[in-house]
């Protein structure tokens, strides 16, 4: 008879940032404390995510300087976001995108990139109808904000931004 092993858990280590208060290590590090990010009239409250891929990463001279420019820039970071997002979907009307498009993430790379996923629930027909005709995206996009300003329209872009740049400069 085959008995099934219960997996022991590890606990989960933290350290205390000088800026962001406590750390959570579980695959990668993240806020214990969660952040507000508002598009137009909609806020999301996320938790930051600093990518660390090794089982003993510290965080990175790149990222801490990352961290401190979206800290010391959010404000001017939100309206680059909203300005584009309007502008890859080719819509003056914010509406539109506020109504369909939710944060998932706010991630900091190990070379210093700040980047956001994006989710969205548009259909096709409400694409066609509304939005740029030149439009083509995943529902699971992202926007790099920090060096390079940039919408990575689908998630294998999004999630390889890292490694080599594809997506569309604005």
């Amino acid at each position: 008879m085959f008995f099934g092993k219960t997996k022991k858990k590890n606990k989960p280590t933290t350290i205390e940032h000088p800026v962001l208060g406590t750390l959570i290590k579980k695959t990668d590090w993240y806020t214990k404390k969660s952040f507000i990010i508002t598009l137009w009239d909609k806020t999301f409250d996320l938790y930051l995510c600093i990518y660390s891929n090794q089982k003993d990463a510290v965080i990175s001279f790149e990222q801490e300087e990352a961290i401190r420019y979206y800290l010391d820039n959010q404000i001017q970071i939100e309206r680059d976001i909203q300005k584009m997002l309007l502008n890859f979907f080719h819509t003056s009307d914010c509406s539109l995108i506020e109504k369909s498009i939710q944060i998932e993430g706010l991630n900091f790379t190990r070379n210093g990139a700040i980047s956001i996923g994006l989710i969205s629930d548009f259909s096709d027909e409400f694409l066609e109808k509304h939005i740029g005709e030149d439009v083509i995206f995943t529902d699971s996009f992202g926007m790099s904000v920090y060096p390079i300003k940039a919408v990575l329209p689908n998630e294998k872009v999004y999630y390889n931004f890292n490694n080599k740049y594809e997506g569309d400069q604005l």
